[in-house]
């Protein structure tokens, strides 16, 4: 199993909590796949006003290319992969197309959907009742034998 992210730039009680989880997740036995925040000045085009806007950068490259890679090593016949990213659906395509026999199968989180996705490619709505039958145990060790404790928010 792996898990695609980008750690929050900002220093905040949100990347602590981001943190703590990215642990847990490593100790229940994912692997973490690091993508990066990409800070630029964003400009309205109705005030002329500017703004620093963070944007996450190589999730989706490292996601295909895990996909692509780990079917030519023929290390899964079915991949699921929990997101509606509709950036994601040329590589859910050319899957089973470069690898016959072998498919991705795309689960949307509670309360997203991707309409591209959902006509191109096998699909399935994640329930709120199946994510919090999945929630990790409120105190995990982690690898490095450090336990750690779900924020109180989280709960």
């Amino acid at each position: 199993m792996r898990y695609f992210t980008s750690r929050l730039i900002k220093n905040s009680k949100d990347k602590y909590e981001q943190e703590i989880y990215l642990q847990a997740v490593q100790a229940r036995g994912a692997e973490i796949v690091l993508g990066r925040f990409e800070v630029h000045q964003v400009r309205c085009h109705q005030c002329g006003s500017v703004r620093m806007a963070a944007e996450e950068k190589q999730t989706d490259v490292n996601i295909a290319v895990r996909l692509l890679t780990d079917a030519h090593r023929d290390l899964y016949d079915r991949a699921v992969l929990l997101s509606a990213n509709s950036d994601l659906l040329r590589t859910v395509l050319e899957v089973p197309r470069l690898f016959p026999g072998k498919r991705v199968v795309v689960g949307f989180p509670p309360g997203r959907a991707s309409y591209p996705l959902r006509r191109r490619a096998p699909t399935f709505q994640v329930t709120k009742p199946t994510v919090r039958s999945s929630l990790l145990p409120v105190t995990v060790t982690t690898v490095a034998g450090r336990e750690v404790t779900a924020p109180p928010g989280w709960l």
